[in-house]
């Protein structure tokens, strides 16, 4: 995926942070992201987040919730949190899954833990652009970004109120509208025709069976299969549809 492709979708809320060294060390996070960052769901079962952080080029979309949210809250004034914390926590917003998945489209247990840990990693190929302590600061609060479901859980205001802003960002009643799609440049297109498409043919577009057809899974995971057409309120509709049409035959 080309690189100006994935800046522009984050292009204003790069624009938000004051600091232009900041804003290089957030580019930077974003060109060295795989491109399953911009194409994968939010949830792949579709349980845990609203509608538009589901299907392709959900997660990104949930990411820009996050930031939304998060400069809601700063305008509260209830937290203790300097203007430059609030610059620092802005990277964290967009960085907080940034570890989310695996190239494949697996789920990573610890990515809160593996997020920490490649903000430091970045850190230290780019010293001058922040200080250490900025850089465990943005690390902290990614790693506590799960509240109570993660390990550690927030603690201090900053670390709370990045959780807060994901936690209200992935509540299914939520509905926003964005003024920036996923466009054809990012998204993968792999069902180009669906009415014709044989349920054997259908290519699934999430989870780690991403880029597989549901008979080259069923090959190896039926059960995987039988998960999907039997889950409720699963975000992939089309998807569990034509599951369900090849398990009937």
């Amino acid at each position: 995926m080309d690189n100006e492709v994935k800046l522009n979708f984050f292009k204003e809320e790069i624009q938000c942070i004051n600091d232009d060294k900041l804003k290089e060390f957030l580019t930077n996070l974003i060109i060295n992201t795989g491109d399953w960052f911009f194409i994968d769901p939010a949830s792949t079962s579709g349980k845990y987040h609203p509608a538009f952080s589901l299907g392709e080029g959900g997660l990104a979309r949930h990411t820009k919730a996050v930031f939304y949210f998060l400069n809601e809250l700063f305008r509260t004034e209830m937290f203790k949190i300097s203007k430059r914390e609030e610059d620092l926590l802005k990277v964290a917003s967009i960085a907080h899954d940034i570890r989310k998945h695996t190239d494949t489209g697996g789920y990573v247990k610890d990515h809160a833990r593996q997020g920490a840990l490649y903000i430091m990693s970045m850190y230290k190929n780019t010293p001058d652009l922040l200080s250490e302590d900025e850089a465990r600061f943005i690390a902290k609060a990614i790693d506590s970004h799960m509240g109570i479901w993660g390990d550690p859980a927030p603690s201090t205001d900053s670390e709370k109120i990045l959780h807060l802003a994901d936690y209200i960002a992935s509540r299914k009643a939520i509905m926003m509208d964005f003024n920036v799609p996923i466009t054809k440049d990012v998204v993968v297109e792999t069902n180009t025709n669906k009415e014709s498409c044989e349920p054997k043919d259908y290519v699934i577009t999430f989870g780690k069976y991403r880029g597989k057809t549901i008979l080259e899974i069923a090959s190896v995971d039926r059960e995987y299969l039988e998960w999907v057409a039997n889950a409720k309120d699963f975000g992939q509709k089309e998807a569990q549809e034509y599951v369900v049409k090849y398990l009937a035959q």
